[in-house]
């Protein structure tokens, strides 16, 4: 494929979002983010295919406008300053084929009028549909390969994750079909075939951290992977948002808020750990009850702090946590079980202590 990206310029409108693409001062109304993405690349397309049948070929397409550029010529245009402007893509190859064949396609002579009327190459049309039946099938395709599999499903407004349970056909609509989706939510969520842009196996996957796989137990759903921590790696659980895109799930950005200041958090969280565990000499003092009748745990500060270490972090669906530290030491062990805000706000401290 040969890609070029436009940019384009989203601005929210009342309940509704604006978007003008500098490029080609094309603007409309859209009902979201993902059908104002969706329908600039149609834009965008049809403007490349009016070009194609305009030139000679690819080599007269417009240069994409830089980010300044973009922004000057949309307050040049319409006269308002956007908040924020992002990059379309559109397959060259798609606009401008290498190898094309010729097709005879029969239609009624009035509908070929009407289209004349409205300005409407039929011969665009007709391809723009060839490849969505194209692209349908070939989702279609996939979806077989992956049922009763775990999977990540990217929408044209969000990604959703989930077990592909099968295929039923769309009661509401002659020839649509429905991917079932077991989401961990106690429920089944119906996704059309037409609404999926892509299937893959569900996992996330951070450059700096590294990969998350998906995990449906008991009808909850999480992401579980590790994080690299001080010297250690810690075992991480992300609660799943149903319909939220990726890149805002509360606890995807939670997870990266805590590795950027993971030094700072993990300082914050022992300091609160020792001022509850301190006794009046200043020593860490830790009971423990058994038939053994252990003295428990005391320790100077420094030496607590060394022997303490995170074990795992939970983040829920809305951004809370939950982190396990844990300390050994001669034969005693205890764990510290913090719920906090995303903030870093302590709302609660269990402690457990056993012998071993």
């Amino acid at each position: 494929m040969k890609m070029i990206a436009y940019p384009v310029g989203i601005q929210p409108v009342d309940d509704r979002y604006f978007a003008y693409i500098p490029n080609f001062q094309q603007g409309f109304f859209a009902a979201s983010i993902g059908e104002a993405m969706t329908k600039s690349r149609e834009i965008i397309i049809n403007c490349l295919t009016d070009l194609n049948d305009d030139t000679a070929g690819d080599q007269d397409i417009p240069e994409p406008l830089t980010i300044n550029e973009a922004y000057e010529s949309i307050l040049r245009n319409t006269g308002k300053v956007y908040e924020e402007i992002t990059y379309v893509d559109v397959d060259l190859e798609y606009v401008f084929p290498e190898n094309s064949v010729e097709i005879n396609v029969r239609i009624p002579e009035w509908m070929m009028q009407e289209a004349g009327n409205y300005g409407i190459d039929a011969s665009n049309v007709c391809v723009g549909a060839l490849m969505e039946e194209i692209h349908l099938r070939s989702i279609r395709e996939k979806v077989i390969k992956f049922l009763g599999k775990d999977v990540t499903l990217s929408l044209d407004n969000g990604t959703l994750y989930g077990r592909a349970v099968d295929i039923i056909p769309d009661r509401r609509m002659a020839n649509e079909q429905i991917l079932r989706l077991d989401t961990g939510k106690e429920s089944t969520l119906k996704v059309n075939l037409r609404n999926i842009y892509d299937i893959s196996p569900a996992r996330l996957i951070f450059d700096e951290l590294g990969t998350f796989h998906f995990e449906l137990t008991e009808g909850h759903a999480n992401y579980t992977g590790n994080v690299y921590w001080d010297t250690h790696t810690v075992d991480v659980y992300l609660d799943i948002s149903l319909g939220v895109p990726l890149t805002e799930m509360p606890s995807v950005l939670c997870l990266h808020d805590i590795y950027d200041n993971k030094e700072t958090i993990d300082r914050t969280f022992k300091d609160y750990i020792c001022n509850a565990m301190r006794d009046s000499s200043g020593r860490i003092v830790i009971p423990v009850e058994d038939k053994n009748d252990h003295a428990g745990i005391s320790l100077d500060e420094q030496a607590f702090r060394n022997l303490l270490e995170l074990y795992f972090i939970n983040i829920s669906s809305k951004g809370s946590l939950y982190l396990d530290y844990n300390i050994e030491f001669n034969k005693i062990g205890c764990t510290f079980g913090i719920h906090a805000e995303a903030d870093g706000t302590v709302k609660k401290l269990d402690i457990r202590s056993f012998t071993y």
